[in-house]
């Protein structure tokens, strides 16, 4: 049996919320392709204290290591972290759900399910809005263990649902407040 077999992802993943975290890189109601990939992703980056995810990467780390007590042997393991602590202290988390576009048998992936502040769904067919960098967000999540013979063991994050605690909007197509100043930038 190949290691890839001797679990089940899906069925060892477990459920994660966050505290209130910072957003950034927010793709919730279309999925985003970064060039030269060609998977799409819905997908946040959010930045916590590191003393508020500490259970988070100690969950994480336990994972693993029951996915290699089941795989009988240590594998390769993936080079990418689920966490990053930043120069700042804080701790770095990229949360994504795969898209898969609609075919024969299945219907695309829906948008991410994305709750304001007073717990009212956002519909995001009706939003020209998205979220914008530096809201304040809560993630529902899972810790989902992978396993490829190309990069080997490790852990994803795996986007779930986002609560927006105190939004910041992004619209698109919006010039960025430091247009104004384009003019008066003069080279010396």
């Amino acid at each position: 049996m190949s290691k890839r077999a001797e679990f089940d992802a899906s069925a060892m993943q477990v459920k994660y919320v966050t505290k209130e975290s910072v957003a950034s890189w927010a793709s919730l109601k279309t999925p985003h392709t970064f060039e030269g990939d060609d998977k799409s992703n819905y997908l946040i980056t959010t930045l916590h204290p590191a003393e508020e995810v500490q259970d988070l990467v100690d969950l994480g780390n336990g994972l693993i290591e029951k996915c290699v007590d089941l795989m009988g042997k240590r594998p390769k393991m993936s080079p990418h972290d689920f966490h990053k602590t930043m120069e700042d202290g804080r701790v770095r988390l990229k949360w994504k759900r795969p898209f898969f576009p609609a075919n024969d048998r299945m219907m695309a992936t829906p948008p991410i399910k994305t709750y304001m502040p007073d717990g009212t769904a956002v519909d995001w067919e009706k939003t020209d809005w998205a979220v914008g960098n530096d809201s304040i967000v809560r993630i529902g999540g899972f810790l989902r263990p992978y396993y490829n013979t190309a990069l080997g063991l490790g852990i994803s994050l795996r986007l779930d649902a986002v609560k927006i605690m105190t939004l910041i909007k992004y619209v698109p197509g919006q010039a960025s407040n430091f247009d104004e100043f384009a003019t008066d930038v003069s080279v010396v």
